[in-house]
């Protein structure tokens, strides 16, 4: 898809700086409830997937980002920095461009939770994709989608939206992940042969096995990294919305091998100094695609941990 820079007769949007926007959307597989809520330059994304609620707060200025369990009573925080953080706005853009690309068509005008719309229609990707866009917010308030002979499909719908300030309160970390937050690194920098694994959307189609491995040191310099092969527990969820199972006793020399690996799929890897979980869309760049977990000191998560795909075939055990 293309990003951010789009046209549409001759339009250029302006992305509001405060709202909430509540939206079901089902684009990266398992349907989930997203909220998204903006104040300036900090944002929070909360997604509710079945039992699952999670919470990320994201500064836009300093381009870090803080993810927790929101359903936990004293959470474990992750740390790390991002690209594109889920701006509704900025994915409108993104989707209205495409359909641009694609010589969409307007086909007529809707009313969307009273919000009155356009309609246009493209093919894309051997598919076809309807959507209703409002010209007037530059929001995409419904989208469906459909592979080649398939029915179409509602992969997202915008069901609420506010533009007043949301509570304070949504911005303010666990108590439990205060040391995380003061702890937050700078902007990160990553080796060019780094791509990050919690960044949507998860390639579609075809198939790979993921081998899976933790290594310690600055993702930045490649050349730093070593195993960690042992010191750590391993859960999986096959699914965005499944329950983490413990995996450790497949875990063989610190790599674990998920054949067949789903679009999107959940990990966690527990230390003794703390933990690491990930929302992991998949990247299929070889039949045997590696996966990193890359942790600047095991004994203190807190210091950094990310996760990465690997663009070559380095870290192949």
């Amino acid at each position: 898809m293309l990003k951010l820079g789009w046209i549409l007769m001759g339009a250029t949007p302006l992305f509001a700086q405060t709202y909430t926007i509540v939206e079901n959307n089902s684009m990266f597989g398992q349907p989930m409830t997203m909220t998204v809520y903006r104040n300036g330059t900090k944002a929070v994304v909360e997604n509710v997937v079945g039992a699952q609620h999670t919470r990320s707060l994201y500064d836009l200025a300093a381009h870090t980002q803080q993810s927790w369990d929101a359903s936990a009573a004293s959470p474990l925080c992750s740390n790390g920095t991002f690209g594109d953080w889920g701006d509704p706005y900025a994915m409108a853009a993104d989707l209205m461009g495409e359909m641009t690309k694609q010589h969409g068509q307007k086909s007529g005008s809707d009313v969307i939770n009273n919000v009155p719309v356009d309609v246009y229609e493209a093919a894309i990707s051997g598919g076809k994709a309807k959507v209703w866009f409002d010209a007037k917010s530059k929001l995409v308030m419904r989208m469906q989608m459909a592979e080649a002979g398939a029915p179409l499909k509602t992969v997202l719908e915008v069901t609420k939206v506010t533009m007043t300030p949301p509570p304070a309160s949504l911005f303010v970390v666990p108590a439990s992940c205060t040391a995380a937050a003061a702890a937050a690194p700078p902007p990160q920098k990553i080796a060019l042969d780094f791509v990050k694994a919690i960044m949507p959307p998860a390639a579609k189609g075809g198939s790979c096995s993921v081998i899976f491995r933790v290594m310690k040191g600055d993702p930045a310099d490649a050349t730093s990294l070593t195993p960690v092969t042992a010191g750590f527990k391993m859960q999986m969820g096959a699914t965005a919305d499944a329950p983490l199972q413990d995996v450790s006793a497949q875990v063989r020399n610190g790599v674990y091998r998920i054949d067949n690996a789903p679009e999107v799929f959940n990990l966690g890897v527990d230390f003794n100094g703390g933990g690491s979980f990930g929302l992991i869309y998949r990247q299929c760049i070889s039949p045997q695609t590696v996966l990193l977990l890359i942790v600047k000191n095991p004994a203190k998560v807190t210091d950094g941990a990310d996760w990465f795909w690997v663009k070559s075939d380095k870290f192949k055990p």
